[in-house]
């Protein structure tokens, strides 16, 4: 029970960590499409 809810919150956090990710490829892209403007 412990060992399903450790890898629940793990699964959670990669997630946290993958949006972040996206969202940051997102910003960048973004202030890379403004300069050339």
């Amino acid at each position: 029970y412990l060992c399903g809810r450790k890898q629940e919150q793990k699964n959670e956090a990669s997630q946290v960590q993958e949006t972040k990710q996206e969202t940051g490829q997102r910003a960048a892209s973004r202030q890379k499409r403004g300069r050339g403007i």
